[in-house]
């Protein structure tokens, strides 16, 4: 009991911390800092592009597994009007196949949402 007390604490905790401290204040940095050290940021973006860029066309790849789990989540309500009434004109069989197909999608959709962040790192297939 008192674990539960901790972990609800916790939680409760992390999420409602950032709202219930102060925002950062903004402290500005002088022209001549800022004059030096452009060059130096430039040089090191330049090395980092093809790196970014080769990580969120990962991503991109990775995000487009969703777009078959957006149709099958459709497959549904599909499949519970051919199971229902179209059971007279033989589609009953194609329902319950859709139905199956619908129930599964929420979470090969949610696998496939979680995976996207990795994807930046090539962690996921």
């Amino acid at each position: 009991m008192k674990r539960h007390f901790i972990i609800f604490g916790l939680i409760f905790s992390v999420i409602f911390g950032a709202y219930l401290t102060p925002a950062p204040e903004a402290k500005a940095i002088d022209p001549v800092t800022i004059a030096i050290l452009t060059p130096i940021a430039i040089k090191a973006a330049q090395i980092a592009a093809p790196y970014v860029l080769r990580g969120l066309k990962n991503m991109a790849i990775a995000a487009s597994k969703t777009l078959p789990d957006f149709v099958n989540l459709l497959k549904l309500p599909l499949g519970l009007l051919l199971a229902t009434i179209g059971a007279p004109f033989g589609t009953f069989k194609r329902g319950c196949v859709y139905i199956g197909h619908g129930c599964i999608a929420p979470f090969q959709l949610a696998w496939h949402l979680l995976c996207v962040p990795f994807a930046l790192f090539k962690i996921t297939r």
